[in-house]
């Protein structure tokens, strides 16, 4: 079992929380506008390729160490 200290289990949660739900919410938006060329959705589409594999890593790396539910 991996020991991962409370503090960086609660921002990792925190985290995880605010990025994962952000990111579907500000795609919405972007492609409701319909404005392909503009650089919001370039600054968007870079960072949330990396954005959302991590948070679905850190899921996934707490539920197998044990630290994902009650």
């Amino acid at each position: 079992m991996v020991y991962v200290l409370q503090k960086v289990l609660a921002a990792g949660w925190l985290l995880v929380g605010v990025c994962l739900p952000a990111l579907i919410l500000v795609q919405h938006n972007l492609i409701r506008d319909l404005d392909y060329g503009s650089v919001d959705l370039a600054i968007f589409m870079m960072l949330s390729r990396l954005i959302w594999p991590l948070g679905i890593s850190w899921v996934i790396f707490v539920c197998v160490a044990g630290y994902g539910g009650m």
